[in-house]
C-alpha cells in the first residue's frame, strides 16, 4: 500500500513538473509576442511621424511650385510686353 502511495505521489510530482515547464514555455512565448507587438507599435508610430513629415513637405513643394509658376508668368508677361 505504501509503495502505491509513493508511486502515485511520484507520478503527481512528474505531472506538476511538466505543467511548470509548459507554463514557463508559455510565459516565454507571451513575452516574445509582447515584445513583437511593442516593436510593431513603435514602427507604426514612426510611420505616422514620417507620413506627417511627408505631408508637410508636399504642401511646401506645392507652395513653391505655385510661387515658381507665378514668377514664370511674370517673366513670360514681361517678355511678351518687350517683344511687342
Amino acid at each position: 500500500m505504501m509503495k502505491q502511495i509513493i508511486a502515485s505521489v511520484s507520478s503527481v510530482h512528474l505531472v506538476i513538473a511538466e505543467i511548470v515547464q509548459a507554463l514557463d514555455e508559455q510565459t516565454k512565448g507571451v513575452s516574445q509576442v509582447s515584445e513583437a507587438v511593442n516593436q510593431m507599435d513603435s514602427a507604426t508610430q514612426q510611420n505616422a511621424s514620417l507620413v506627417q513629415q511627408i505631408s508637410a513637405a508636399a504642401m511646401s513643394l506645392e507652395e513653391q511650385a505655385k510661387s515658381l509658376e507665378e514668377t514664370l508668368a511674370f517673366f513670360s508677361d514681361a517678355r511678351q510686353s518687350y517683344l511687342r
